[in-house]
């Protein structure tokens, strides 16, 4: 008769202990403002547990699992009212992948690709495009710029735009390649997986990727300004023209991944492999696991571990269930990370918004309730055929977050569109936001006391994190139906 299979203790320890970042887990997945992406990769790893369940029994297992455990937990607890709460999730996550690699993987096939996974998983990819979206349009536009230089083009360069004979181009978030990098990482986790790649493998083919995404976005960068351009000098291309330059991009990127890790995965590619020798963490080319025989399979992966022995295993689950027990009830003594809203240096909203009066508008349910944790000052005005909206703050915050995520969150759908110049020479990012019939088209942009503005909050931030600008802050967003 064949052995049952139970679910690790362990793992169902956890997610007790981490309910709380599982709560924010799947509120941040289901409130539309992030890309519902991470179910993909989530999915992903549901389907290869299942498929290669390792049948133990539910007892605890006395080896590297515990202390491991034990330490991501204690970290868990230590960090809980200091960082945000992606952070404390994606410690939770690590947590649970030691479980599920350690216990219910039979072989240890890729740690890296179950990883890769478990992360792709947690709802990044606002928070990378906020932290990380502006240092790599900056890095895409200066090497865009430097080849087209070279094909005898002149284009000036202006932070992460290039201007063309007085035409503006703006490289804008979604062009940053963060969309690009999650694809192409879990592509990859994909081939490390399906190709059982061994530890140092997997890093060059990680590292092909990360490579592959940057150079992959320069090339759709330069195709886009040479498109922009001859759009300029009275070709017509198609509004799907950008579209089919990133789908085209990122289907030769995949096939590059997939070549190089075709070509890891042959016997005849030697390499030395530090990484693997004994460290028992990574599968061998060669699948050790599936040359065992049957013996040694029975006689070491399915039988029943019974309760672990020694006094040191006794203390590793004594210590595990306590850090257990006060993650679980840290939500309930601690307030959770949140940002200071002290000191606030209040700054009056004109009265006068491009020529036009204003009139109050009162803020919606929704922003009023997100104005109550708000690091600053939040007012809404309408022109009587525009809406704006003022946000001040005085310090650099993530909660000043794009309009773009608001809109999303909504429901709309969005679409980029091109920067805007207006007559005091600011550049505007803009996009459309389609729901239910109703096209609306939204501009934003962040300024200063001293005249400085930024086409997006990604840059603003930065900006403000160096140093370079100084408080209060105004983002202001405009939505007008369009034409």
């Amino acid at each position: 008769m064949s052995a049952l299979k139970f679910v690790p203790l362990e793992l169902i320890l956890l997610l007790v202990a981490f309910w709380h970042s599982l709560y924010w887990f799947i509120t941040r997945t289901a409130d539309n403002s992030d890309e519902p992406w991470g179910l993909i990769s989530l999915s992903t790893v549901f389907i290869l547990v299942i498929l290669s369940w390792n049948r133990k029994t539910s007892f605890f297992n006395a080896g590297k699992l515990v202390p491991v455990c034990v330490v991501l937990v204690s970290l868990y607890c230590v960090c809980f009212a200091m960082v945000p709460p992606l952070v404390r999730c994606l410690i939770a996550v690590c947590a649970a992948g030691v479980v599920l690699w350690t216990r219910c993987i039979p072989g240890r096939r890729n740690a890296l690709a179950l990883f890769g996974f478990l992360i792709l998983s947690s709802p990044v990819l606002a928070s990378l495009q906020f932290f990380v979206g502006f240092p790599l349009r900056l890095l895409i536009t200066n090497l865009t710029a430097a080849i087209v230089q070279l094909s005898g083009t002149a284009v000036a360069v202006a932070g992460t735009s290039f201007e063309h004979q007085n035409q503006l181009i703006l490289v804008d978030s979604p062009c940053s390649g963060i969309n690009m990098l999650w694809a192409g990482l879990y592509f990859c986790f994909v081939i490390c997986w399906t190709k059982q790649l061994s530890a140092l493998r997997s890093v060059l083919l990680l590292c092909f990727s990360i490579i592959g995404v940057l150079f992959t976005n320069v090339a759709r960068a330069t195709i886009m300004v040479y498109v922009e351009i001859l759009r300029e000098r009275g070709f017509n291309f198609p509004d799907v023209a950008h579209d089919f330059v990133s789908v085209a991009s990122f289907i030769t990127l995949a096939i590059a991944v997939a070549v190089f890790g075709n070509m890891l995965a042959r016997e005849r590619f030697t390499l030395p492999d530090p990484l693997h020798q004994g460290s028992g963490l990574m599968a061998n080319e060669t699948d050790t696991f599936n040359e065992k025989s049957s013996h040694e399979v029975l006689s070491n992966d399915c039988v029943p571990k019974l309760n672990p022995q020694g006094a040191a295993a006794k203390v590793y689950v004594f210590s595990l269930v306590v850090a257990s027990a006060v993650a679980f009830s840290l939500p309930f003594f601690q307030v959770p990370y949140h940002e200071d809203t002290t000191q606030i240096v209040r700054t009056e909203f004109p009265n006068q918004f491009e020529g036009r009066g204003l009139k109050p508008v009162k803020l919606s349910e929704t922003e009023t309730r997100f104005s109550t944790g708000f690091p600053g000052r939040i007012a809404k005005f309408t022109d009587g055929s525009r809406t704006i909206l003022f946000r001040q703050v005085n310090k650099p915050t993530r909660q000043l977050h794009p309009s773009s995520d608001c809109y999303k969150g909504n429901c709309f759908q969005l679409h980029p569109m091109a920067a805007l110049r207006d007559e005091d020479g600011k550049i505007w990012s803009r996009f459309s936001a389609v729901k239910n019939g109703q096209r609306l088209e939204v501009r934003e942009i962040v300024s200063d006391s001293k005249g400085r503005s930024w086409s997006d909050i990604s840059s603003w931030y930065w900006s403000a994190i160096l140093g370079k600008t100084q408080s209060p802050w105004i983002a202001v967003t405009v939505a007008s139906v369009a034409k």
